[in-house]
């Protein structure tokens, strides 16, 4: 107990002379702020890119690649593998006996960029049982395309990212003016910056006869097993299949381990850059009141409360400077769309990413005070008040 109070009385006693030191702890504040501002929302990009595209997959379907593909949109299935697929076993049936599986185009078309620029959107095409596969699929304004026409529907995100694909718009394609006739909306995913058109009339304006992918909707548990095991022995198809959501966590884990690389590279160089300003003011601190830390000494303080207040004062610099860089990022970011990969999403702050900026602060603080915290319990009683 004589331990404690000794070390609250001292932080009290530093603390209530930081009032002299306000424009130096200002500036470990502000970097601290600003080192916290920063890799909030660095991370936020990454979080809400990631969040786009693991939504777009769901464990109940699958998606079957060719054999060499790396991503939709690579390799070609033809009509007649496609069939074959479809009446794989493991594939969910509707009322009719169908197989729900929707064989697909994922092609990229040239637009222009809201902020000026040319960029790509993505079009997907649908087949008889796309609306089935995906209930999450639902338009919210206009109306659905209709099959054979030469028409097309857009997901909410895109149209606040490119220019000229918004409901009324008409879209280049190679035999003329497409328009759009309805806005969609998914599940948050990266399905929802794209345009949709009908498989059956897309294919031969983009000459093409074969699809890039097919989705399936699994029939029950051992569903996959079943299927993977029935189309990848068949000597007719060269094909991979995935659970759709491992898919898109894959592939989402591809670009984000690079991208948290990246954010937590800068993070550490201007958290190096905030460090040593912390260490040279608090170190200053201690110099300038060395007479005061010696009368504490000869007060009766020792030297482990005398070295805690220095500590403490790093830590309630740093946590302020938290908070402030929290403040600013959320403020300034949270919800703001983005583009990336073709890919329209939100930057989004989590409780997870608010924790880590407030744990990276509250090391910077805690390492900033180390060495002037040691400089004064190592302070003698003599020099201290020969230096005041």
């Amino acid at each position: 107990m004589i331990f404690l109070r000794a070390g609250l009385a001292a932080v009290r006693l530093n603390l209530a002379s930081l009032r002299q030191r306000i424009w130096p702890a200002l500036v470990v504040v502000v970097g601290v702020a600003c080192v916290v501002a920063t890799l909030l929302s660095m991370l936020s990009m990454t979080v809400g890119l990631r969040h786009t595209w693991q939504r777009a997959g769901s464990p109940e379907r699958a998606i079957i690649l060719p054999a060499t593909a790396q991503r939709e949109g690579d390799g070609a299935v033809s009509r007649a593998e496609a069939q074959i697929i479809k009446d794989a076993p493991g594939i969910a049936r509707d009322a009719r006996g169908r197989a729900i599986a929707d064989p697909e185009i994922t092609t990229g078309l040239v637009v222009r960029r809201q902020g000026g620029g040319r960029g790509n959107i993505q079009l997907r095409s649908f087949g008889p049982e796309g609306l089935a596969l995906r209930p999450e699929f639902r338009i919210v304004a206009g109306r659905m395309y209709q099959p054979g026409k030469h028409e097309m529907v857009v997901g909410a995100e895109a149209p606040g990212q490119f220019r000229g694909v918004g409901l009324g718009d008409k879209i280049t394609m190679p035999d003329g003016l497409w328009p759009v006739v309805g806005v969609f909306k998914t599940n948050d995913d990266l399905v929802q910056s794209q345009l949709v058109a009908d498989s059956d009339t897309v294919m031969p304006v983009l000459r093409k006869t074969v699809y890039t992918s097919v989705t399936v909707r699994l029939g029950g548990a051992d569903a996959l097993a079943a299927l993977k095991r029935s189309i990848t022995t068949n000597p007719a198809l060269k094909v991979q299949v995935e659970r759709q959501s491992d898919y898109y966590n894959r592939r989402s884990a591809q670009f984000s381990d690079l991208n948290d690389a990246l954010v937590y590279g800068v993070g550490v160089l201007l958290g190096l850059g905030a460090l040593l300003a912390a260490v040279n003011i608090l170190y200053s601190a201690v110099m300038a009141r060395a007479g005061e830390i010696a009368t504490m000494r000869a007060l009766g303080f020792g030297a482990t409360p005398v070295a805690l207040a220095v500590a403490v004062e790093g830590l309630l610099l740093a946590l302020a400077g938290a908070g402030i860089g929290t403040a600013i990022a959320y403020g300034l970011f949270n919800g703001v769309q983005d583009i990336s990969q073709n890919t329209a999403f939100h930057l989004i702050f989590s409780p997870a990413m608010i924790a880590l900026g407030l744990a990276w602060a509250l090391m910077i603080g805690l390492l900033g005070g180390v060495l002037p915290a040691i400089h004064a319990a190592r302070l003698s009683i003599v020099d201290g008040l020969r230096a005041s």
